[in-house]
């Protein structure tokens, strides 16, 4: 199915429309169908590890999405987890331990230095003013607190087609809407690090996550071999060290459909 917010230019109010109302969007799958994606699969493993050498008391997921993230193992072990999402469509809330607020990541509806922990994963690149989101996650984050990060690296899949069109090209000549453009932010690793600590954040580790190509949902037989080929355990564990290996050679750190970022607030 086509993911867009429509050609543009977009408002913040059109954005805010899109995200709040839409509904059986990519990020609301249940979580094993979510999970089931080789590349979903290896940014939640790749936060979970990160989040489990923290063990925070408190964690703040912005953008959660159906909070699928909250689910996992070591943010189980936090006593507070609250997810944030502009969109309650697809938050489930059959774990009463999670508690869920609807709000803008520009304007978060918590107190100052609330949280020790937040993670913002595969949001701010869709966001028309992320320095604002930034802003508004320091002000939650207790002094020394850390923020976890996912954004696309400026080569991902989405962030080419959002710039050349192919797909679009393509469903114009078989009169079928196969748009996907919902990044507004497309830039590269150094940029969002510099973005970070413009606004109060010292990056302190990053790395590149699933530095494979990416298969689109439209191409079903490619998309189930994908599955079949990378869905395993075993082969979770060798495309992490994989990117663990990726992440020291500088120029194939920027192959990675993903980046992460550990971040930490500064006082």
């Amino acid at each position: 199915m086509p993911v867009t917010p429509g050609p543009g230019p977009h408002t913040r109010a059109s954005l805010e429309s899109f995200y709040r109302t839409g509904s059986d969007l990519p990020w609301h799958r249940d979580d094993a169908a979510y999970a089931r994606d080789p590349m979903h699969r290896a940014r939640l493993d790749f936060l979970n590890d990160a989040l489990a050498a923290l063990t925070p008391n408190s964690l703040l997921d912005v953008g959660c999405g159906t909070g699928v993230f909250l689910r996992m193992d070591a943010a189980r072990d936090a006593r507070l987890r609250v997810g944030c999402d502009i969109s309650e469509n697809g938050f489930r809330r059959d774990d009463a331990n999670i508690l869920f607020a609807a709000g803008d990541a520009a304007a978060l509806p918590f107190r100052d230095d609330a949280f020790d922990c937040a993670v913002c994963s595969e949001t701010l690149e869709h966001l028309p003013e992320p320095a604002a989101a930034l802003e508004e996650i320091r002000r939650v984050l207790k002094p020394g607190g850390t923020l976890l990060v996912t954004v696309p690296n400026l080569f991902c899949y989405d962030s080419i087609e959002g710039r050349l069109r192919v797909l679009k090209r393509l469903g114009t000549l078989l009169g079928r809407d196969l748009s996907v453009n919902t990044h507004l932010v497309k830039q590269l690793p150094d940029a969002w690090k510099k973005l970070f600590e413009d606004n109060g954040f010292r990056a302190l580790r990053d790395a590149p996550i699933y530095t494979l190509p990416y298969i689109p949902y439209l191409f079903k037989p490619l998309k189930e071999l994908e599955f079949a080929l990378l869905g395993s355990a075993a082969a979770g564990r060798a495309l992490a060290a994989w990117s663990r290996a990726v992440a020291r050679v500088p120029l194939l750190r920027l192959t990675g459909q993903i980046h992460f970022f550990e971040c930490r607030k500064e006082i």
